[in-house]
């Protein structure tokens, strides 16, 4: 009888344990799919003493952090979307790589007063795009060709908008560029059929250069081309570009090239002029004062560019790297 009742009390041990382990389990997945968040999410964030921070990424929970926040936003409704730690893994493996090359991404970070913080918005900036995109350059060393930038994979969170959130990570991204790394141009892509966003960047000073761009036949291949003066011309538009004197600085880049790079073939492109002038004087402290609701709602709601498509790419051989084993 002893034997029999040390058996099922065994027996009832484990059932617990395992019920415990389903639980945690569960638990982790949820915490996991879904970025937990004890901000409050209101109309009026300030009002609960919560700050808006934009940074670059630093730490491995940084990486976490731009992993979950472009998991949600790009693949949680994607019809088969990849398993989501593989898809951090891929983002851990890629953004590594990209910093090797002089890529640097920023993260929208809310801070509340309890020393909470939620992730929710990012932006990356990069010359990598550009390489081999640029060339035919008059009167210039390799250094001043080297200015211009390409700003990638903005995204913001779709329970967090309506703040500014996107007008103030591309305005530090602006600040960055000018600041420390010197550049005097960005360009970036944005879907045609995104009209909002669209109005957004054009509401930050982007202009569409479509107008500029030429036919150019190189060794058989056509390309799609536009001449750009590194200095700013009398006035900021890409014809005024191909009339300046030949004293301004000018380079020449293949947009059908920078486009696939980017991941971006089909897209508009997008520059703008930087100066120290030019940057918006935001206050980090006060996240609505930039905010244009309608258009910002959408402005950076479709992930694309090279993070994406790059991801998911790798985010899928590491699945089978695991079936094969």
């Amino acid at each position: 009888m002893a034997l029999i009742y040390h058996h099922y009390l065994l027996l009832f041990v484990i059932f617990l344990q395992l019920i415990s382990r389903v639980a945690a389990f569960s638990s982790s997945l949820s915490n996991v799919n879904n970025q937990p968040s004890t901000l409050p999410q209101h109309k009026n964030i300030k009002n609960y003493n919560t700050a808006l921070i934009i940074s670059k990424v630093q730490t491995n929970n940084d990486i976490l952090s731009l992993a979950k926040l472009r998991y949600q936003e790009w693949m949680i409704n994607e019809v088969n979307p990849p398993i989501l730690s593989n898809f951090c893994k891929a983002t851990a493996e890629i953004y590594n790589e990209r910093k090797d090359d002089g890529s640097i991404v920023f993260l929208a970070k809310l801070v509340h007063q309890s020393d909470d913080e939620l992730v929710v918005g990012a932006a990356e900036l990069s010359s990598i795009e550009l390489q081999n995109c640029i060339f035919n350059s008059s009167n210039t060393n390799n250094n001043e060709v080297a200015t211009p930038l390409y700003i990638t994979d903005v995204v913001t969170s779709s329970t967090h908008r309506r703040f500014g959130i996107g007008t103030k990570l591309m305005t530090k991204v602006e600040r960055v560029a000018v600041y420390e790394l010197n550049s005097r141009i960005v360009f970036l892509h944005v879907e045609y059929e995104n009209v909002a966003a669209r109005k957004f960047y054009e509401r930050l000073g982007y202009i569409d250069v479509s107008a500029g761009m030429e036919d150019c036949v190189d060794s058989g291949d056509t390309k799609k081309v536009i001449s750009i003066s590194l200095n700013e011309p009398s006035q900021s538009s890409v014809k005024d570009d191909k009339t300046v004197s030949q004293q301004h600085n000018m380079f020449t880049l293949d947009t059908k090239q920078l486009a696939i790079s980017a991941g971006t073939v089909g897209q508009l492109l997008m520059m703008k002029r930087l100066s120290k002038e030019s940057i918006l004087k935001v206050d980090e402290d006060d996240i609505s004062s930039q905010a244009t609701p309608s258009i910002e709602a959408a402005a950076t709601s479709k992930g694309g560019g090279f993070g994406k498509q790059q991801q998911v790419k790798q985010s899928r051989k590491t699945k089978k790297r695991k079936h094969r084993s």
